[in-house]
């Protein structure tokens, strides 16, 4: 959730697990930024890419933003938590998708696999 515009702006993660009542994260300050994608984790870990090339994550209620190295180059990038503890990310730019891992200490980006997705472009019809 974004509260505020400008650089006021805050983001907060929330959860529920009655669908009645919420628990909210602590609020992280975005000067400047916006976020970009969201996605949350088997355990409810959040995970959310920001305009500026950062990553953050909050492992739930209370629990503070986690900040994330630099997040590797990519024209469309997204956050996954496939496992506890595991922080993945893709990235496409043009026909090549690329998919990185957090690792060691420091946590660091390492590429674990890059595909190269056939696209045919102006084969969509506006029907």
């Amino acid at each position: 959730l974004q509260a505020g515009t400008g650089p006021s702006a805050s983001l907060l993660a929330a959860w529920t697990g009655d669908g009645r009542t919420w628990a909210l994260s602590p609020p992280l300050g975005l000067p400047g930024a916006h976020p970009v994608s969201a996605s949350f984790g088997p355990d409810g870990t959040a995970a959310v890419v920001l305009s500026g090339g950062r990553g953050v994550t909050v492992s739930g209620p209370g629990a503070a933003w986690q900040q994330l190295p630099s997040l590797p180059p990519g024209l469309a990038v997204v956050l996954a938590l496939p496992a506890p503890g595991r922080t993945d990310l893709l990235a496409a730019a043009g026909s090549m998708l690329t998919a990185w891992q957090l690792t060691g200490q420091p946590a660091r980006w390492t590429r674990t696999q890059a595909v190269k997705v056939p696209i045919q472009y102006g084969s969509s019809s506006g029907s």
